[in-house]
């Protein structure tokens, strides 16, 4: 039995989905457990959401088989920032929660 120093809370998985479809995370709509990456989505869902003013709408990119938004960026915002902040949030899989300590705020500030 573990003990309660020894649980991660980063490691808690849970299987299934949420009754809104357009709210479910790149993990619940392909069937594999989620965890921690519900928040990275939220995060990237409520960015969307600030820039667009409506939710969120993703596909899966068929060469790399990475989630974007559908609805392209404009023209005069910084596209490679958004961009970037979009792969990083969507496609987030919760094994690796330890690199946005230090990496990805670092990143951004050289945008």
């Amino acid at each position: 039995m573990a003990s309660k120093e020894d649980c991660d809370p980063l490691d808690i998985k849970f299987i299934g989905d949420i009754a809104a479809r357009d709210m479910s995370t790149v993990a619940m709509r392909e069937g594999i457990p989620w965890g921690a990456d519900i928040d990275t989505y939220g995060l990237g869902a409520s960015s969307y959401c600030l820039l667009f003013s409506s939710h969120i709408d993703v596909v899966q990119g068929s060469v790399s088989k990475r989630w974007r938004p559908i609805k392209p960026l404009r023209r005069h915002w910084n596209k490679k920032l958004w961009d970037t902040l979009f792969d990083t949030l969507l496609n987030s899989d919760g094994k690796n929660q330890n690199k946005f300590a230090g990496s990805h705020p670092n990143s951004l500030r050289a945008l």
